[in-house]
């Protein structure tokens, strides 16, 4: 292969693009279970590609099955890693829809709710080391998920910018997680 050639540049350019495009669209699918009906899109730059999904599912039980445990803890971690964005300024709403979802929504989100009470009190939280173990128990159907698990966080809570308190919480939580709209979200969060 001739690297002067500048056609050359461009089919390994375009060859490695598609590989990459497919190494997605195969990631997208094996992770995200979707409605038959609804198409799968990816955007790149100024490229769009759809896929629709299969008349008949290829595995059928990842598409109607239950919430893998080890899924229903990363969305629980997900949630930990983005809390400080929620209960500190810019105080995100908009990313505590994304991943909360009924009373635990609500709670966060309400008039007078945490987000307002802290606003309100110019305080916050700054979260060091987070994460969700899981426990023994765990539950799950096509649309809802129960799972106990364990919360290590460091926390500090801050008022006026003034450092109020700091300590390191070990508690044990149950968890509801709903599907909406096609999504695994967080309804329910109940200290054991």
């Amino acid at each position: 292969m001739n690297n002067n050639n500048p056609r050359d540049w461009q089919d390994s350019v375009i060859i490695g693009s598609l590989i990459a495009g497919s190494i997605i669209i195969a990631t997208i699918l094996f992770v995200r279970s979707q409605p038959q009906s609804q198409p799968i899109t990816t955007i790149s730059n100024s490229t769009s590609l759809t896929i629709s999904q299969p008349q008949q599912p290829v595995q059928e039980a990842s598409i109607n099955s239950a919430l893998p445990k080890m899924e229903a803890v990363a969305i629980i971690n997900r949630y930990l890693s983005q809390k400080d964005r929620m209960v500190a300024p810019p105080y995100d709403r908009h990313l505590a829809s994304t991943i909360l979802t009924g009373n635990a929504y609500y709670r966060l989100t309400k008039p007078n709710g945490a987000i307002d009470w802290l606003e309100q009190n110019n305080a916050y939280y700054r979260y060091g080391f987070r994460k969700a173990e899981p426990l023994a128990f765990y539950e799950s159907t096509s649309e809802q998920a129960h799972i106990e698990v364990k919360v290590t966080q460091e926390l500090s809570f801050y008022k006026k910018s003034v450092l109020q308190d700091a300590k390191t919480n070990i508690k044990d939580y149950k968890f509801t997680l709903q599907l909406e709209n096609g999504t695994w979200k967080i309804s329910e969060i109940q200290e054991k």
